[in-house]
Parts: C-alpha cells; sequence; structure tokens
C-alpha cells in the first residue's frame, strides 16, 4: 500500500493537500503563512514521511520534489531510524524531479528562529541577534482549532517581536489532525513537521534555526541536532541553537529582563500563558528560581514545591532536562537542595511506573489506551 499526496494549490499565501491512504476519506491538509510559500511538494513529503516509516508504507507525490531535497532523503531516514526501531525506510516518488530552478532568483533571503515564547526560543532570540526574523507556528504545540489561547499566545509574541524590532511572520497548519492518529508528536514527529514547515518556506529564508531542548546524547528524541542536519541541503539549512542547559538559559532571560515573556505551559487553558501546575512549568518555575533574578514567567510566581514535583510524574525528557540543570548548578557552585534530588528521583520512578502498563501490554491494549487518550 502506499501514500499518496496530492499538492491541490500552492504559491503566495497558502499550499493545500491530499493525503490518501487505504480506503478511508482523503485527509485535507493545509499551510498557511503571511508571507509567499514554496510550490515544490517538499514539505508535503516531509509531513507524510514519519507516519509512512511508521506504517512502512511507500509515498507518492503527486507534484514536484526538488532533487535537492530527494538527494538528502537517505540521511533523513537514517536519522529517524536511530531512535526509532519501529520505524522503516521507505520508498519516494514524485510525478517529477526538478532541480531548484527558482534558487537564483532568491538573492535577499534572510535568516529565522523558529518561535513558540517557550524558554529556549527566547534565550536563542535573545542571543542570535536582532538581524533574525521569527517564525511562529499555529497548530504544532497549540491545537489549531484552540483560537481562544492561540490569541492570548499571538499577542505576547507580538509584543517580544515588536519590542526586539523583530519580524513575525505566522504559518497555520492543520497536519497534526493527521499525524496524531499514527505517530507520537514528541517522539516521533515534530522535527519533521518543522522541517517541512521550514521547506515551505524555502523562497523567503536560506537558515532556519530551531531552538535545542534536550541534548542529542541523551535521546533521540523527536527532533534532534542530526535529524536537521539530514533534512538541509543547498536549497535551505537548518541548524540547532541552545545547546545549554536551561537553567543557564533562565539565568540570561532572567537578567536580560525577558521573563515576562516566556510561554511553556502545554495545558494551554483559556484565560492563562502558563498553568502552574504541569510538569513543565513547574520544571521551568524551578529553573527560574535557580537560575534567575528573581523574575519569572507569568503564571509561574508561585514558590516552587518539592511535593509539587512527586505530584507529576516526570517522564525521561524530563528528567533529562532537570539533571542537567542540576549539573549546571553545581558547576556554578549553587547546587540543588538535596530535597529537590530525592522529589526528582520519586517524581521520575513514578513516571516509570506510569509508562511500564504502556510499554509493555498487549498491543490491543495499548489501540484502546491510545484511543482513549486521543479522544480526551
Amino acid at each position: 500500500m502506499t501514500i499518496s499526496v496530492k499538492i491541490i494549490e500552492s504559491g503566495e499565501g497558502e499550499t493545500r493537500a491530499q493525503v490518501f491512504f487505504g480506503n478511508q476519506p482523503p485527509f485535507e491538509l493545509y499551510v498557511r503563512a503571511s508571507t509567499t510559500l514554496s510550490k515544490l511538494g517538499d514539505c508535503w513529503a516531509s509531513i507524510v514521511l514519519p507516519v509512512a516509516m511508521k506504517l512502512h508504507q511507500d509515498i507518492y507525490v503527486d507534484g514536484a520534489l526538488s532533487a535537492e531535497f530527494v538527494l538528502s532523503l537517505d540521511a533523513i531516514q537514517d536519522e529517524l531510524l536511530k531512535g526509532h526501531p519501529d520505524f522503516a525506510k521507505v520508498a519516494i516518488c514524485a510525478k517529477s524531479i526538478t532541480r531548484d530552478s527558482w534558487k537564483s532568483k532568491r538573492t535577499n533571503r534572510s535568516k529565522a528562529l523558529f518561535y513558540s515564547g517557550g524558554l529556549d526560543s527566547t534565550y536563542s532570540a535573545l542571543t542570535q541577534g536582532p538581524e533574525l526574523e521569527l517564525i511562529a507556528v499555529h497548530g504544532f504545540d497549540i491545537y489549531v482549532h484552540d483560537r481562544r489561547h492561540w490569541s492570548l499566545t499571538l499577542d505576547l509574541l507580538r509584543k517580544f517581536s515588536a519590542h526586539q524590532k523583530m519580524k513575525l511572520v505566522v504559518v497555520e497548519t492543520n497536519v497534526r489532525s493527521f499525524s496524531d492518529i499514527y505517530t507520537s508528536w514528541g517522539q516521533d514527529y515534530f522535527g519533521s513537521a518543522l522541517a517541512a514547515i521550514g521547506m515551505s518556506l524555502a523562497e523567503k529564508y536560506h537558515e532556519v534555526l530551531v531552538s535545542s531542548g534536550v541534548p542529542e546524547k541523551y535521546t533521540k528524541w523527536g527532533a534532534f541536532q542530526s535529524l536537521f542536519k539530514a533534512y538541509s541541503n543547498p536549497s535551505i539549512k537548518f541548524t540547532d541553537d541552545g545547546i545549554e542547559p536551561r537553567t543557564f538559559k533562565a539565568h540570561v532571560v532572567s537578567d536580560l529582563g525577558y521573563a515576562e515573556y516566556v510561554r511553556v505551559c502545554w495545558k494551554n487553558l483559556e484565560s492563562r500563558l502558563n498553568c502552574g501546575s504541569c510538569p513543565k512549568c513547574i520544571r521551568t518555575r524551578f529553573e527560574f528560581e535557580s537560575g534567575g533574578n528573581g523574575a519569572f514567567p507569568p503564571g509561574l510566581d508561585t514558590p516552587f514545591s518539592n511535593l509539587g514535583l512527586v505530584k507529576q510524574p516526570l517522564s525521561k525528557i524530563d528528567a533529562v532536562i532537570l539533571r542537567e540543570d542540576s549539573r549546571w548548578l553545581d558547576m556554578n557552585h549553587t547546587p540543588a537542595p538535596r530535597g529537590f534530588r530525592v522529589s526528582m528521583f520519586a517524581a521520575r520512578t513514578l513516571g516509570v511506573l506510569k509508562e511500564l502498563p504502556r510499554k509493555y501490554a498487549p498491543k490491543f491494549l495499548k489501540t484502546i489506551y491510545k484511543l482513549s487518550a486521543k479522544k480526551n
């Protein structure tokens, strides 16, 4: 069986595609932006690739792929396989393969950074220089149907970009309506999704920065340094930026006076940028308390609590980041309190226990759990 992608509209501020798979109705997907988008199918092939590898299905793109992208596909799939042993290499065919025919016209392309308002991307925006443009994507960590929370977030992003005199390009996409059915956004998919959006903007940018969150030596998370290197080609370069520990980043952001612009929460409550109680809010609160100068992001000004940390079972990624934070504090002669270390160990133990049923349960129970989680 083959996953077919039919590009039905491309150019200017929108590109749309239908994704056909099996006997089900086609997925109607789109990418919209406040700037010109590429007419090539590289973006759509990247959007479909992790799903196809997960399902062991080849890809056919009813449109043109660039030769530069096609030549990089082996390296991209090799990187995705490293962190995902359940993936398999697939064949990718297209209606046509073309050289990047409009590359010679793009003499004034600039450099951009994916900017969500999070600690990592705020740090990168502040340290990479004012010549950067910022790319904000609605439909990634905030679902495309959540207009209310996106409006709240976009207001914060615009305030930051205006203060820094950086241009903000807003992108909207519904690709998660397709990807979430078959893959995990965090573990499998979002690195390829970022690369896809970057490729759709290749007429405007020659390089796109992605803020680093987790060192690659610990885990091949959904987005990692060598994956972005593989996605780079002569038409567009992807650069992973900011491998420093997040406590150090909190120190820099706080000292420069930009803590009020940081939004890290994934709960997306209607009227709050940060809920203050989810695992990401709790660890970010610790990072600003340990490394900052007393300034905190919105909603994170309540005192850090070891008990609050224990109540939130930590994922492997959360635990890795907190260990890096602790090492940075040790190196700077302000070691994390013993109570914090004990709480972190307890929270990660609870996280492991929580993951065990999903890891070792029979396949049909995993399917039921996954469907239930998506419904909720």
